[in-house]
């Protein structure tokens, strides 16, 4: 499913990169598995991921809790509240903002 593909990087190290971001969000249990079969919920985790693997120190995440249940909702604040437990800046823009969400 999921090399990072990172400039100036090798395979090696791209797939290194690829497995810790996985991790970190959750999903290095499907790394195999095509884009195609993850639900949306993998596949926002999936979006988060790609932004983690470019080493950045601030992610703009742009209603990456759009279409979710609820139940996926909170998930996905936690995942975001761990991020930024672990420093990585991660400022979210959501409708779900109103209800204390974010």
């Amino acid at each position: 499913m999921f090399t990072a593909a990172l400039p100036n990087r090798s395979f090696n190290e791209a797939s290194s990169i690829a497995g810790r971001v996985l991790a970190r969000v959750g999903l290095e249990a499907r790394r195999d598995t095509p884009c195609a079969e993850l639900t949306l919920s993998e596949r926002r985790r999936l979006e988060i991921a790609r932004a983690l693997a470019t080493g950045r120190s601030v992610l703009l995440l742009d209603d990456v809790m759009a279409g979710l249940t609820p139940t996926e909702v909170t998930s996905v604040i936690a995942l975001i509240r761990g991020l930024r437990a672990q420093q990585a800046n991660a400022p979210a823009a959501s409708d779900n903002a109103e209800k204390g969400e974010t």
